[in-house]
């Protein structure tokens, strides 16, 4: 990282370490993660060390309170050096000329998915790369397991990989380690590989100045820059910059729980003990905890999701007593219209109007495609559908892929199962109160969140092994349920044993070799 802050506790007991991601979003997720970490060692008297890149100050006061001190430092392992790319031409002249120049591995930053694979393309009809033997059969899997057309397949044997949040982890860790071993010169990435993530990149180049449709701060452009060189591989890294770098200002890191002013959303203020609220916040918490309508406990259960949404709802809820009951006691699978009316709750109280859908329009089609995922549908069959979905189908290969796995990452995987969780207590409480039957979707919301495989098949994405092959190996595993027994079993399955295509087994290996 380059201008790491440190936050160090003078006291003696066990130091926890915390590492920042260095995109925006994440950065503001660390200052919440900050907040109650501060909260926890007030109480109990912890040591910490915190480690984050590019702030400039924190409160007034914080290290006074806290018996800690904030040291910031210039110090950098490698050096970046600023290029500006010369405007003679326009964007993709200027792109495909330097790229035909660049000799050693770059990193090419954009800023959104559909970005990554416009480039790609743009990359791959210019003659820009090189042939790339053994690549072949990550090709040919990618081709059979989404569609023979998408982009993250067709790059690899031209040198070229792609990066970015859609991807399923098993291969972005595959595409990392490939532009790591030089077999790939070119990688073409969003903030999701600039947030943390170490390459062997010696050139960085700086396509676009936002992030999807925010301009890039002087905090973000420091962690992008800081991808290029690395210590012991490249001491000198060069950066390329197609518009002129954001003005040079560090962000001054509030932390929450310490100054409690009026942005601090009452999600968070919730979660901080009354006696470390400011009479201000606390008495906004009064609104909370002088209500009959749900305990502050579920509120506060329900973390990050707005309590008058949460209000909101149980009180719809009770105002429609018998249909909810009939439509929400149940407790291991819904039929669809159960599934339907969940999602309308949740699509209607519980979602922040603010933020992005995950590209999905409404709650029946939020209720459609977790159907999808429970019949076991095939990625390619879902990729199929995508482009023959009328007006609304999706106007690439490209961007059918892309709508499956985002669906896969974003809702079946994270928000749906938050949310589905979050209207269970809130049911309960409600119902219950009314005498009626309630539902339990704890059960629920597990399977979907391991995309109905069971856990360990699930788990083994961020051990650099794909759904679809865990699923087939599963058996060899021995286990449904304990993730360090299948890792164990793993780790002695005979690979010349088992019938597998030639990625498939490069993965497994890859992932034997690693635990």
């Amino acid at each position: 990282y380059s201008s790491p802050v440190l936050l160090r506790q003078t006291s003696s007991h066990k130091r926890h370490v915390y590492r920042s991601g260095t995109g925006r979003q994440h950065f503001l997720i660390l200052i919440y993660k900050i907040s109650f970490t501060l909260s926890l060692t007030r109480n109990r008297g912890t040591q910490f060390f915190m480690l984050g890149p590019n702030v400039e100050s924190i409160p007034k006061g914080v290290e006074e309170k806290y018996r800690c001190y904030f040291y910031p430092t210039n110090y950098t392992t490698v050096v970046a050096e600023h290029r500006k790319v010369p405007d003679a031409q326009d964007e993709w002249g200027r792109l495909i000329t330097l790229c035909r120049e660049l000799k050693d591995p770059t990193l090419i930053f954009c800023r959104s998915p559909k970005r990554v694979n416009e480039v790609a393309h743009r990359l791959l009809e210019e003659g820009v790369g090189h042939e790339v033997p053994g690549m072949a059969g990550a090709q040919e899997w990618a081709a059979h397991t989404y569609h023979p057309e998408w982009v993250w397949g067709r790059t690899l044997g031209k040198g070229i990989g792609i990066h970015h949040g859609r991807l399923p982890r098993a291969l972005a860790q595959f595409t990392v380690r490939m532009f790591n071993e030089l077999k790939l010169g070119f990688l073409i990435c969003t903030s999701t590989l600039i947030e943390g993530v170490n390459t062997k990149a010696k050139n960085v180049v700086i396509f676009d100045n936002q992030i999807a449709r925010e301009q890039i701060d002087f905090f973000t452009f420091n962690n992008i820059k800081g991808r290029s060189g690395r210590m012991f591989e490249h001491f000198v890294g060069h950066v390329y910059l197609f518009a002129d770098p954001p003005q040079e200002t560090l962000p001054f890191v509030d932390f929450p729980i310490f100054s409690q002013d009026e942005s601090i959303p009452d999600s968070l203020l919730l979660h901080i003990d009354t006696k470390d609220l400011r009479p201000s916040a606390r008495e906004r918490m009064h609104k909370w905890s002088d209500q009959h309508v749900l305990p502050i406990e579920i509120l506060r259960e329900n973390a990050t999701i707005e309590p008058q949404g949460q209000m909101d709802l149980a009180e719809h809820i009770a105002a429609e007593s018998r249909l909810a009951s009939k439509l929400l006691a149940w407790q291991q699978n819904p039929s669809y219209e159960q599934l339907v009316y969940a999602c309308k709750l949740i699509w209607e109280y519980l979602l922040d109007a603010k933020r992005s859908k995950g590209g999905v329009v409404s709650y029946k089609q939020l209720a459609y495609k977790i159907w999808q995922l429970r019949d076991f549908r095939p990625a390619a069959d879902r990729v199929q559908e995508e482009l023959t979905a009328g007006k609304y189908a999706a106007k690439s290969p490209d961007e059918a892929v892309e709508r499956v796995l985002q669906f896969e990452r974003t809702w079946a995987g994270f928000e749906f199962p938050r949310y589905l969780m979050a209207l269970s207590r809130i049911q309960a409480h409600v119902l219950k109160s009314w005498g009626l039957r309630f539902g339990d979707f704890g059960h629920f919301a597990s399977e979907v969140e391991c995309l109905f495989q069971n856990p360990v098949v699930a788990a083994l994405d961020e051990y650099g092994i794909p759904t679809q092959l865990a699923g087939r190996i599963k058996g060899l595993l021995g286990t449904e349920s304990d993730l360090d027994v299948a890792l164990e079993n793993l780790k002695k399955v005979n690979l010349k044993k088992v019938k597998l295509d030639s990625f498939e087994r490069e993965l497994l290996t890859d992932a034997q070799k690693a635990l």
